[in-house]
């Protein structure tokens, strides 16, 4: 989780301040080490089990025909029945405990506002809890709501491979048909979009982008505008090749919504959100963030500043831009982790070793694979977190920080902490 990532390189290269630009987990974030202070980079009601059931049961039924049934069956269990996260047993045993060690550590180590975590083995929850505060004087707590970025293109991903599943589309059909002026579009699958292999430029990366960025974050981004800017034919890659660009996950969501003809926000919400039971989670194209929120705060502008609404429709374009609280974010790890929306072809499919990224880190679709750990590290604007799953292991970790004023901006502590925890849980596993 702590790769180059590109916008890290390119944030650097042009001494703009990074953190305010990397919104996905691009090779620096969820490659190497996530630690230290250089370059690396780029989210539970009681009621939520019940409607995990209930939307699930529906699904099944629904997707009778589909293959695999007994495969789906089978994972999407390990979402349903989930208890809360909050009660009245937030530490379990030793393992809770070294981990809130570990939790406090980071706390104070890196003068961080806030930590909130949730780790689970199995069926066992290890702990969930909110350490610091979101203000000054007001505690953090494991209801509140934060930016998760990139974690959206997990989501994205496991969109675009169950409608596939439906036989609602191919991943080889061509950007062309849906898009047939931009440039390049006949050379471009849906795969390769979410692969990040279209040979598209990442708009994040470029240096008049950065500029405007900067000197306005308020700002409302258009979809066109984004497009415009990363399928720029002057900076054209090569298709089939690793270039992690945001550019591509700003096309996908519009065809999936040209596809199936409604808003990619409705869709998310009916397709992903409501099957996995994230009763926590709200998609939009526009600043707020529901109550209770996670303050976020960030000296990238050269003072301390909060920049919680700080405008994110950068990030992923209409209808990606995402909210959730750490119970959910758990619940996304577990579910996303086990395929447990997906057909087994389509769930290895997105959890291959595509493209290799780093030794032992590589991109599948929409997410990263290191060391055999299935992740997005987000990490803009002040908000880092970390959602993790570890099939070998059934292990489940869900981190979200905040930053103090002598926090570094462009080191996401949530990829810090999750390398220590799995180093302690699964050392055969490391996170790289």
């Amino acid at each position: 989780m702590n790769v180059i990532n590109k916008v890290a390189l390119a944030a650097a290269a042009l001494a703009v301040p990074v953190a305010m630009v990397a919104a996905q987990p691009a090779a620096s974030q969820v490659a190497p080490g996530g630690g230290g202070s250089g370059g690396a980079r780029s989210g539970g009601h009681s009621t939520a089990a019940n409607r995990s059931q209930q939307a699930n049961r529906s699904q099944q039924a629904n997707r009778s025909q589909q293959p695999n049934r007994s495969h789906q069956a089978s994972r999407r269990h390990a979402v349903k029945g989930r208890r809360p996260v909050s009660g009245s047993r937030p530490v379990a045993g030793q393992a809770g405990r070294k981990i809130l060690a570990l939790a406090r550590a980071e706390l104070a180590r890196n003068d961080l506002n806030s930590v909130i975590l949730s780790v689970r083995e199995g069926s066992r929850t290890l702990i969930t809890r909110a350490l610091g505060t979101t203000m000054t004087g007001i505690p953090a707590t494991t209801k509140m709501h934060f930016r998760v970025g990139s974690v959206a293109f997990a989501y994205l991903s496991t969109l675009l491979l169950k409608l596939r599943d439906e036989g609602r589309l191919s991943l080889n059909e061509r950007l062309s048909r849906f898009f047939p002026s931009l440039p390049h579009a006949s050379q471009v699958t849906l795969a390769r979009l979410i692969e990040t292999r279209s040979g598209y430029a990442d708009y994040v990366a470029q240096p008049g982008f950065l500029k405007v960025l900067n000197a306005h974050p308020f700002r409302q981004w258009t979809p066109r505008e984004l497009v415009a800017i990363g399928t720029n034919p002057k900076l054209f890659g090569t298709p089939g090749k690793f270039r992690y660009a945001h550019t591509n996950f700003v096309l996908l969501g519009a065809v999936l919504a040209k596809i199936m003809k409604m808003p990619l926000a409705r869709l998310m919400r009916q397709q992903i959100f409501r099957p996995l039971g994230l009763t926590g989670t709200n998609i939009s194209s526009r600043p707020p963030i529901p109550a209770p929120v996670l303050h976020a705060f960030i000296t990238a502008r050269g003072v301390y500043q909060e920049s919680t609404f700080w405008n994110p429709s950068w990030t992923a374009g209409t209808g990606e831009i995402v909210t959730s609280d750490v119970g959910d974010l758990i619940r996304s790890a577990i579910g996303i982790g086990t395929g447990a929306l997906l057909t087994k072809r389509s769930y290895r499919r997105q959890t291959a070793h595509i493209s290799h990224v780093k030794p032992g880190v590589f991109y599948g679709m929409g997410i990263f694979i290191n060391n055999d750990w299935l992740l997005q590290n987000p990490l803009f604007s002040g908000y880092n977190a970390v959602m993790a799953y570890l099939p070998a292991r059934h292990i489940s970790i869900a981190v979200t920080t905040t930053l103090g004023p002598r926090s570094n901006p462009n080191t996401n502590y949530s990829t810090n902490l999750t390398r220590e925890i799995a180093a302690y849980l699964a050392p055969s596993h490391p996170i790289s």
